[in-house]
Formats: structure tokens, sequence, C-alpha cells
């Protein structure tokens, strides 16, 4: 197949007819860079050499960063506990949106998601887009947090992670949200649902 199209310079659909395979079923190789190096780099900033994940919570409507969860591993159970906390604070949420992650498709979460009656959908594998607002902030979030320090130890990571989001809703302003910050955005939507009697 891949010998028809760089070679022969045949198109997807005409080297899949030669092997009377469907067109949709044959996927290019990846063009993009491999990131072996930002994984050994994500590897190395914990001092202690133990890998650090962040889980990352992002309202859709307001852009606000609800929660950057960075630990050694997280649970079903840790990422149930931390939507609590945020539902807690700001109400059920309509849908949630997230990828297949093995901590996102745990049975614990399935309990949670059913138990709250939340619904859960999953973007599609390799389609990050579906996902655009987390996914822009995670890039973001790792050229601009996680490419510059040394974490000394996992508090450390944590303070410093801490911070980042509280820069990221408090001073920085969205276009798509006319010029203001996700903070600035959602107490302006909150006024205004006050002002129009929605207030539930």
């Amino acid at each position: 197949m891949t010998w028809a199209i760089e070679e022969k310079g045949y198109a997807q659909r005409r080297a899949c007819g030669l092997i009377g395979m469907e067109p949709k079923t044959y996927r290019y190789a990846s063009i993009r860079p491999d990131d072996a190096g930002l994984r050994s780099r994500l590897r190395a900033l914990a001092a202690d050499g133990r890998r650090l994940r962040v889980l990352v919570v992002v309202d859709d409507f307001t852009r606000e960063c609800l929660a950057l969860v960075a630990d050694t591993s997280l649970s079903g159970r840790r990422v149930g506990c931390e939507l609590d906390r945020i539902v807690e604070l700001r109400g059920r949420p309509l849908p949630i949106v997230s990828d297949k992650g093995t901590e996102l498709t745990s049975h614990a979460i399935l309990l949670w998601q059913e138990e709250r009656d939340v619904a859960w959908l999953c973007i599609a594998p390799g389609k990050p887009m579906q996902n655009g607002f987390v996914e822009s902030l995670n890039g973001r979030f790792r050229d601009e947090c996680l490419d510059e320090p040394v974490f000394r130890g996992l508090l450390m990571a944590r303070r410093i992670i801490d911070a980042r989001r509280d820069d990221y809703n408090g001073h920085r302003p969205h276009t798509s949200l006319g010029g203001l910050t996700p903070n600035e955005f959602a107490t302006r939507s909150r006024q205004d649902h006050d002002q129009n009697g929605l207030r539930l």
C-alpha cells in the first residue's frame, strides 16, 4: 500500500482499490514529530524521577481552568473525588467530554457518572480537536509551565502548577471572551443571568 502511494504516486483511493481495501481503513503514518523527548522531559521534571501526571478540567463556556491536579498517578477514584469537589463549587455539569485515558474510562468513573446522572462523552481516538479547549490549554501549559522548571518534589510541582492556573484564569484575556479573562467572563455571565431572572 505505502509502496503504491510513495513509489508510484497513486492516490490513496486507487492504491486501496488495487488490494481491495476500503480507503477509510488505511491511515497514513503520522507526520507529527515524535514526542519521546517530551515524555523523557516530563519524567525528568520530578527530581526523584517519578512520572508527573496532571488532570486538566476546563469549563467550555467560561474557558475557566477548574482544576490542574498534579500527582504521580491518577486513579479513577481520585478523578471522581476531584470532580465531586468541582460539582460542590459549581454545580453538576451537563456533559463531560474527555479522551479515553485509563483513569477516565475506569470502573470508578463509570460508577461516578452513573450515580450522579452525568452524561459522559469520549472523543474519538486520534481526534484531539473534538476537545479543543482542553487541548489548547494543555499545549500552552506544556510550553509555559512544564518546559521551564525542574520540580524538586511533588509539593513544589503542585505550587507552581496552581500558580499557573490562577494566572490563566485571572490574568489572561481571551479573544473568544471579548478580551475578558475567564474569571471576569464567569462573573459577568452570572450577573447577566441574575439580571435576566434565570437564577435557579
